[in-house]
Order: C-alpha cells, then structure tokens, then sequence
C-alpha cells in the first residue's frame, strides 16, 4: 500500500532523513518504523513481563496461597 505525505515541514523532513541515515535505512523504512513504534503494542518478552509482575507483588506485600484462593472463590459463590 502507498500513502503520499504532503505539506511535511523541512525540520521534520531533516530529523527523519538523519534517523533514517543513523539507522541505515530508507526514508521510507524509517517513516514506517516510527510509525510502528507510536502505534503498534510494544512486545515484551515472557521473562521480562515475569519479573515486572514479581516486582509488583513484592510492592504489595501480597502473599496468596491456593488455599486462600480458592476459600474466596467458594466465599464468592455463596
């Protein structure tokens, strides 16, 4: 797919084309890259999202057991 961009003020054009030399790409390439990063979800690897999750837990004290869990799913239910 092509997408024309007009009107692109010349400081903006330059910073891209910089990018774009700095990362060894295409103007192109970089517009669609800078756009993918703004837009698109970042990925996160598995072990990364793990020891986020562990830091939150710790910073929260909380301490569950599957006893304790599954008492609140049966105190739920009731």
């Amino acid at each position: 797919m092509n997408i024309t961009l007009k009107n692109i003020p010349n400081s903006l054009h330059a910073i891209l084309k910089d990018k774009a030399v700095e990362h060894g790409r295409s103007l192109s390439k970089e517009i669609i890259s800078t756009l993918e990063s703004s837009v698109l979800p970042k990925k996160i690897q598995n072990e990364d999202f793990l020891d986020q999750v562990r830091k939150n837990r710790r910073k929260l004290k909380l301490r569950q057991t599957i006893s304790k869990i599954e008492s609140a799913i049966q105190d739920g239910r009731s």
